[in-house]
């Protein structure tokens, strides 16, 4: 998604609203290609965004999560090479990357951790304790490899 192609369906969506005589409130998370200006033009709609890691589990720790997982098995592997006297690629091909992408997804990232960044933001009233230790399990792990 890029800020040109979001303005161009906004406009769309605009057009075809006045079309159908509808008005509607768009919801928009803070994602970089959504302009704070994008709305200023549109006749049939507001544009509302959430306020920045309030509803945003994924900006919450979700990603983050996700991101440390795939440099630690990324740095394993490293690390395992060179213990193996092997050599170290220094660029990851594109479908290795995805592929340690989905077995991050699948085997790493829990429903749990996702849950809990979800009820962290307010999504849920139950009370269970967010594993903020994760983080500091994955980086303790890093350092004494």
């Amino acid at each position: 998604m890029t800020s040109e192609i979001f303005d161009r369906w906004l406009k769309a969506l605009d057009k075809q609203l006045g079309q159908q005589h509808r008005e509607i409130a768009l919801l928009i998370d803070n994602y970089p290609a959504h302009s704070r200006d994008c709305g200023e033009k549109l006749k049939n709609f507001k544009v509302i965004f959430f306020p920045p890691s309030k509803l945003e589990p994924l900006d919450l720790g979700i990603i983050k999560n996700l991101k440390m997982h795939y440099r630690k098995r990324i740095l394993k592997e490293m690390i395992s090479a060179i213990e193996k006297n092997e050599t170290v690629q220094e660029n990851i091909d594109p479908r290795k990357a995805i592929a340690e992408l989905y077995k991050v997804w699948k085997f790493d990232v829990t429903a749990k951790i996702i849950c809990n960044f979800f009820k962290k933001g307010g999504f849920s009233n139950q009370t269970d304790d967010i594993d903020s230790d994760d983080e500091d399990v994955i980086l303790t792990d890093l350092k004494e490899k």
